[in-house]
């Protein structure tokens, strides 16, 4: 199989992206397109078995937090996986032992809402807690948007540094009940 993959990859059927992963480039009228950093991380889960949600600004822009549109294709991932160069674009993975220790209990959700509390940890880390404040009413309006054992798993999983992270959502139900 891989001395075929090897001869399609010569004549540039096919390109290499990570260990066992391959693409077959589109071919348009500007040119060949590669596989989208979305449907490659995609191909990665399935692959090896790992949890992966978007990180950075990425996830900042998702909740209305920034209007910042990230440059860069980041991702948190439950497992270390080296970048990946697709042309001239990269994905980069940040794995953390305590992202994946988040991501261990969150299995019982359904897929969506499982990315969006593993997506909101990671939020709350890569902003910090000046800024997260600074963005409370958009982090607060995704936190509404979780069921309510939606809710309770993320709070669960903000101790450590991110304890002033619960506070924060918690305010959003103190609120609600004093008007």
């Amino acid at each position: 199989m891989s001395q075929v993959l090897q001869r399609l990859a010569k004549t540039g059927e096919v390109q290499y992206i990570s260990h066992g992963l391959w693409q077959r480039p589109k071919l348009t009228r500007f040119g060949p397109v590669s596989a989208s950093p979305e449907k490659v991380v995609a191909a990665i889960e399935r692959r090896r078995e790992v949890f992966i949600v978007p990180c950075g600004a990425k996830v900042l822009n998702e909740i209305g937090a920034t209007a910042q549109v990230p440059m860069k294709y980041r991702f948190l991932s439950t497992k270390p996986i080296r970048t990946i160069k697709l042309g001239k674009m990269s994905i980069e993975f940040e794995y953390s032992s305590a992202f994946a220790s988040v991501c261990t209990g969150l299995t019982r959700l359904p897929e969506a809402e499982r990315r969006l509390v593993a997506g909101l940890w990671g939020a709350f880390v890569y902003a910090g807690q000046k800024d997260a404040r600074l963005q409370a009413t958009a982090f607060r309006r995704a936190f509404d948007t979780l069921s309510l054992s939606g809710q309770e798993l993320l709070l669960s999983r903000l101790s450590g540094n991110l304890r002033w992270a619960e506070t924060l959502l918690k305010g959003s139900a103190a609120n609600e009940g004093e008007s």
